[in-house]
């Protein structure tokens, strides 16, 4: 499992997608990530938090992810324990719930050894932030894959795009703020259809030439819960290859109750 990432911003990833599982409805998601050459840390700020019972459960517990079924990121992901142990050696959790005075803490120094069953011992220890507040602090040492900030960063802008436009997540590599990444277009009209019984929204236009990306894909951007999770789609219509025009294609849409394969 610790070597079933495709690149060290996919592990990362992971994490982030566990942090907007916790999040509190008509709160801002808060995610401090600092980024050096041997060691990492992610803070999310402002979800449900953890406390002894939800690490206990939640969190040491492998193979029985209590996702799977309620239309979170998570149930599509690889876990967060995993992608720990493909970036580093060791790690430390942190975290609170809301309303919590006290945070609790642990700690593994040697992740990667698994000859043996391991036994945690919880600490508490001060809490990082306001006591109405809840936070996940994971810091992984002995860091030893390459991750470099600035393409994270961009990665991260271009996946969680709708949630940084809307404001309803902030992201932070190395202190400093991500914008949500800009996609340029000369026609756009939105859309609204039915589609496994449910109201589907989105908009499809045409991108700027005058500002098209070195990399860009065309096709259609498809969100699940405000992270992308498929680009360049074109929904069984001609392609590019069949239809020269289709270069130009460009949309979003959200897939909020849409089964995914």
């Amino acid at each position: 499992l610790f070597s079933n990432y495709r690149s060290s911003a996919d592990a990362v990833m992971e994490l982030v997608d566990n942090a907007l599982d916790s999040r509190i409805a008509g709160q801002t998601m808060r995610i401090d990530l600092l980024v050096h050459p041997t060691w990492i840390v992610v803070n999310a700020e402002g979800g449900e938090g953890m406390g002894p019972r939800e690490l206990e459960r939640n969190y040491l517990r492998w193979g029985g992810s209590a996702k799977r079924g309620k239309g979170l990121l998570g149930q599509y992901g690889q876990g967060g324990k995993a992608a720990i142990g493909h970036l580093g050696e060791s790690f430390t959790v942190e975290s609170s719930r809301p309303g919590d005075s006290v945070a609790w803490r642990f700690r593994d120094p040697e992740y990667r050894e698994r000859s043996r069953l391991k036994t945690y011992e919880l600490a508490e220890v001060g809490k990082r932030v306001p006591e109405a507040a809840g936070y996940v602090r994971i810091r992984i040492d002995g860091v030893d894959r390459r991750i470099d900030p600035r393409r994270l960063g961009q990665r991260l802008a271009d996946a969680y795009r709708p949630l940084l436009e809307a404001a309803e997540l902030s992201i932070f590599v190395n202190q400093r703020a991500l914008s949500a990444s800009v996609i340029s277009v000369v026609e756009r009209r939105d859309f609204r259809v039915r589609a496994a019984g449910k109201l589907v929204s989105g908009w499809v236009g045409l991108v700027d030439p005058q500002h098209r990306p070195s990399d860009f894909t065309p096709g259609m951007r498809c969100y699940k819960l405000g992270r992308m999770v498929s680009h360049g789609e074109m929904f069984g219509h001609p392609s590019v290859a069949q239809v020269p025009g289709m270069a130009q294609l460009i949309g979003e849409v959200d897939l909020p109750s849409v089964p995914l394969t």
